[in-house]
């Protein structure tokens, strides 16, 4: 695959205080990919640093083997890039169609008729053409943002928090959907995002930012299962953390013994997620509840070992245990991850905009 975008030790900072901090990844044609971090992380800078509206101070930013920052400067409005926004920027006293028509000033009516009917039709809404921004739900909403953005056919397209603010159920169906219509049209794209599961039903890669610096670019299933630190680890799932000792191949911790035929022999702090311990009552490995949390279909428990330690398992809630009772447990680490012994799962918040 060819390398599409590629960012090269970015750095940018607000007068003394820096945003972003010498930020290296590539994108490769029609991919698309997503930086995931917490509000204040830099993540949005970056993506309007791509997009032409903010200057860097160093490194550059290479789009379709073209320098457009670093050592040369291309405006925003000659980089063709598309931008999806969180609010949506539709204009309310255009309708449907002429809002998805507005970049496409170079057509002439009738090529921009054939456009904004195709448009509408592949994200769902062929009859919303006459409607008015205002007659439509927070999702539809967001489609016309999409075909608009999409309209004058961008090299690459940008979305900021594009689903932050519809419901739950919504944002995840609608993240697939357009996924899809990208996959469909060949388009690269950049999602920004605080949402980790809008990361994984985005994105081919996902970039972990926290305090202006990446700490992973890696696919989803990379990112979640072999999380490059414990910060990332903290930020893109539940999970603990507990002691353990490698020695002669073997791993020794609360939960039992494990093959570790890749580590070598040291103390190191295991990281285990829900999933990877399983309700067992025929176990002889018993774990106290000290806490717990109905989430309708599973009650995410809190288990305290004999160790002392505190870990976490998901449990369909048909079986439902009050805090005190004694569960029987049984790991299944197949893919062991472990940190230095000063890890924490803290992912810390940061302060910039």
């Amino acid at each position: 695959m060819t390398t599409f975008l590629r960012v090269e030790a970015l750095s940018k900072s607000y007068g003394t205080s820096p945003v972003v901090d010498n930020i290296t990844f590539s994108l490769n044609r029609g991919e698309i990919g997503c930086l995931l971090g917490p509000s204040g992380c830099g993540k949005t800078t970056l993506l309007r640093s791509i997009a032409g509206f903010e200057n860097i101070e160093f490194g550059s930013i290479v789009l379709d083997g073209e320098v457009v920052s670093g050592p040369r400067f291309v405006p925003a409005e000659h980089r063709r890039i598309g931008m999806v926004f969180q609010d949506y920027a539709l204009f309310p006293h255009l309708t449907v169609a002429r809002n998805v028509a507005f970049g496409l000033s170079n057509l002439n009516a009738a090529q921009i008729a054939r456009t904004v009917d195709s448009l509408l039709e592949t994200v769902g809404l062929p009859d919303a053409g006459s409607k008015y921004p205002h007659e439509l739900s927070g999702g539809q909403q967001q489609r016309v943002a999409l075909a608009r953005a999409l309209a004058p056919e961008p090299r690459l397209l940008l979305m900021d928090e594009p689903f932050s603010n519809l419901d739950v159920s919504l944002r995840e169906s609608l993240s697939m959907e357009v996924r899809s219509i990208l996959k469909q049209r060949g388009t690269t794209a950049l999602l920004v995002t605080h949402n980790q599961q809008e990361a994984y039903a985005m994105a081919d890669r996902v970039g972990v930012i926290s305090c202006g610096t990446m700490h992973q670019w890696d696919t989803p299933h990379a990112v979640y299962h072999r999380p490059a630190s414990a910060e990332v680890a903290g930020f893109v799932g539940e999970g603990s953390l507990i002691d353990g000792k490698v020695f002669g191949h073997t791993l020794t911790c609360a939960l039992g013994e494990f093959a570790a035929k890749n580590l070598a022999d040291s103390a190191v702090k295991v990281l285990v997620r829900p999933e990877d311990i399983l309700h067992d009552d025929a176990s002889p490995l018993k774990a106290q509840v000290v806490g717990r949390a109905f989430r309708g279909s599973t009650i995410l428990y809190s288990l305290k070992l004999i160790t002392g330690e505190v870990v976490l398992v998901q449990i369909p809630s048909h079986h439902d245990h009050p805090v005190g009772h004694w569960l029987g447990i049984r790991a299944d680490l197949e893919d062991l991850v472990v940190f230095p012994c000063s890890a924490t799962l803290h992912a810390k918040e940061c302060v910039q905009n």
